[in-house]
């Protein structure tokens, strides 16, 4: 539901795929979505207006995109491009981002194995085989920048303007612009970590376009947390006017750990076989109305087994077994 091929849809709609697929992650950018099965087959759907989707021609319906020598693991898209990472350690990227790449940087890319990838609206972050050592690069022109750390990268999460970087030690190091309180009000500094021990042990995070997301467990149990921008309930009831530079808690005490995903301006939640979504839904990207989601809400599925959520800037899918 959200973006559609010709008008918004406020519902859910069936998307016809291969019985045989088995569905690993959806993501959608700005007018385009990428599947990507558990045996490396990337599926796409939308437009191709900047060759985000290879080499196929805009379509309404997921097709297969062929890659030769090419098994990807993991895949990121955002507005014009796509980002792809091979079980060997390289890295594709299809669409208008390599417009702004100098030759340096294309070549880089193109001779360094990887071993994760992450994309925002503007950036790329591609980590080093050893998980120490980060390349991130933005549309703005300007050269990739290298940063190495002492300790293991967990995950990397790319907002519009910021990046947060999840460390083995539970640091999150955060840089960026002092916006939104996207760097937790510490804004005398452009780059600094933070110990998350307050909130927990962070297990995953993922980043709207001015808002973050994280999980954390403690003592068994998941919480789910968020800061950054909320004047659209990105994350829920405004308890802080229209930001908080200090995680929110969304939803406490799960029993298993849930699965969490961000759109441009709204947020997804899986827990025990039921999605929850908030935030902005002016493309339906939240269900039916009203316009802004200002609480958690769980989606009127087709029944109470969803298995894997997935979306992007405007768009929500659900994998419902």
């Amino acid at each position: 539901m959200g973006i559609g091929d010709t008008e918004d849809s406020f519902e859910l709609q069936r998307c016809v795929l291969p019985s045989d697929l088995s569905v690993k992650k959806i993501v959608t950018g700005g007018s385009h979505s990428l599947l990507l099965t558990v045996d490396g087959r990337i599926f796409g759907t939308g437009t191709n207006t900047s060759g985000e989707l290879g080499e196929m021609k805009n379509t309404v319906e997921f097709r297969e995109i062929i890659l030769v020598d090419f098994l990807p693991v993991d895949v990121c898209a955002e507005h014009g491009f796509s980002v792809i990472l091979d079980t060997s350690g390289r890295v594709k990227v299809l669409g208008d981002f390599l417009g702004s790449l100098n030759e340096s940087d294309i070549i880089f890319i193109n001779e360094t194995r990887f071993q994760s990838i992450a994309a925002g609206p503007k950036s790329i972050a591609l980590v080093y085989g050893d998980c120490r050592k980060l390349f991130y690069i933005r549309t703005s022109g300007e050269k990739g920048k290298h940063f190495s750390f002492e300790c293991k990268i967990e995950q990397v999460a790319l907002s519009f303007y910021n990046c947060a970087i999840l460390l083995a030690t539970n640091h999150l190091w955060l840089m960026g612009k002092d916006k939104w309180g996207l760097l937790m009000g510490r804004s005398k500094e452009i780059e600094h970590s933070i110990l998350m021990e307050e909130w927990g042990v962070v297990k995953e995070i993922k980043a709207g376009w001015h808002h973050f997301v994280f999980v954390t467990e403690r003592d068994g149990k998941f919480n789910i947390w968020a800061f950054g921008r909320n004047d659209y309930y990105q994350y829920s009831i405004v308890k802080h006017g229209q930001y908080s530079d200090t995680p929110v808690a969304i939803m406490q005490s799960l029993e298993g750990r849930p699965e969490i995903f961000c759109g441009a301006e709204h947020s997804l939640f899986l827990s025990d076989g039921n999605a929850y979504v908030c935030g902005w839904n002016e493309h339906g990207n939240c269900c039916k109305n009203p316009k802004n989601f200002p609480s958690v809400e769980q989606l009127n599925l087709f029944a109470t087994n969803a298995t894997t959520i997935g979306g992007g800037w405007s768009s929500t899918f659900v994998e419902i077994n």
